[in-house]
C-alpha cells in the first residue's frame, strides 16, 4: 500500500497521505451514517466506483498544514 510524503517548503511541516480507503473517508461523504457499519468489501466497492476517494485521491497539491504550493511530494 502506498503513502504518498508531502513536505512543505514554507512552514516545514510534513505530511503521510494514505493511498488506500479507510472508514474515516466516509466523513463528509453521504456514507458516513454507514461508518461503523460499513464492511471492506462495501467500502471497496464505493471506492471502485469513484463514490469515496483516499487521503493521496483527496490531496490539492497544497500543503494540509497551511495551503502553500510550494511542497515536494514523494
Amino acid at each position: 500500500m502506498a503513502m504518498l510524503e508531502v513536505e512543505c517548503r514554507n512552514c516545514q511541516r510534513h505530511a503521510s497521505l494514505r493511498g488506500w480507503i479507510e472508514k474515516e473517508d466516509l466523513v463528509g461523504t453521504k456514507y458516513e451514517s454507514l461508518q461503523n457499519t460499513i464492511t471492506e468489501d462495501e467500502l471497496n466497492k464505493l471506492q471502485e466506483a469513484g463514490k469515496i476517494k483516499d487521503e493521496w485521491d483527496q490531496w490539492d497539491g497544497k500543503c494540509p498544514y497551511c495551503g502553500s504550493e510550494n511542497v515536494i511530494s514523494f
